[in-house]
């Protein structure tokens, strides 16, 4: 018989695995407490949450939420974060967090419905930020145009050029 305390923790797991579209679940061991409150301060900076939810609950919670599809990543000592924030950024943060931690990782997640295994959350580590991704595409929209821009230019001064040799011509 599960106790009421087990019950809320379960409902409020479940909460957050459904309304959150991405989810990072880590495998943690021997993390002292100073610094998961400082993997917690980086990941709030990146609109993220870090939450350790007892495997059992965090089944039953996933199972719940109809997130069934990551329940293969819970194994051993599991926390969930929870991703409101650029995704890239947030899994790049865990990644530089969890060097020289031998017992800190990825096991899985899920990205916007999508399941992602470690492999894949650490190929999205290497992206380029969502601001950068950004300013290349604008950049390389734009190339084509000021070239554009160039040619047309260029050609209306030759146009020009040549009524300016006509007209000193006809005077001369």
């Amino acid at each position: 018989m599960p106790s009421e305390k087990n019950i809320e923790k379960v409902k409020q797991a479940g909460k957050w695995f459904k309304e959150s579209d991405s989810v990072l679940l880590l495998h943690y061991t021997g993390l002292k407490v100073s610094e998961a409150g400082e993997l917690r301060g980086q990941l709030i900076e990146q609109e993220a949450a870090l939450r350790v939810i007892k495997n059992t609950l965090a089944k039953i919670a996933l199972a719940d939420a109809g997130r069934e599809e990551i329940i293969e990543f819970i194994d051993g000592p599991t926390a969930a974060v929870f991703v409101s924030g650029d995704f890239a950024a947030t899994t790049k943060s865990i990644m530089s967090f969890s060097k020289g931690r031998n017992g800190l990782w990825i096991q899985g997640g899920l990205l916007d419905g999508v399941v992602l295994s470690r492999e894949d959350a650490e190929k999205i580590a290497t992206l380029p930020s969502r601001e950068v991704l950004l300013a290349q595409t604008a950049g390389r929209l734009s190339s084509p145009l000021s070239a554009l821009a160039g040619v047309c230019s260029g050609l209306f001064r030759n146009v020009l050029g040549g009524f300016s040799a006509l007209a000193a011509q006809k005077e001369g």
